[in-house]
């Protein structure tokens, strides 16, 4: 069964992402988009607007959810390459993203 970060819709959880099984559904749809030296995600589900971002405090510290885009630094992504395998780290946060395979 193939998983596929997705974006919840809805609910307490509303624009957070997680991995969800695979589908035909915008949220699994990403953009990678430049931002000068750093990248910039953002989901067909929610457009342009709304930029993958680090919560900052509170019991959701560090997660990984869609907020409207701003300079942010947790909106602020690199990729690097790792022995066949990238890392996303984030511009300001201690977040790590999780490594997929390319």
């Amino acid at each position: 069964m193939a998983m596929k970060f997705d974006v919840f819709n809805g609910g307490e959880r509303n624009n957070y992402v997680h991995l969800a099984r695979e589908g035909d559904f915008s949220g699994q749809f990403w953009s990678i988009g430049h931002d000068g030296a750093w990248l910039r995600l953002t989901t067909q589900f929610r457009g342009e607007g709304m930029c993958l971002d680090i919560t900052n405090g509170g019991p959701l510290d560090n997660f990984a959810a869609l907020t409207p885009c701003g300079n942010y630094s947790g909106q602020f992504w690199k990729m690097r390459e790792e022995g066949g395998w990238y890392r996303l780290t984030t511009h300001g946060s201690r977040a790590r993203a999780a490594s997929t395979a390319c």
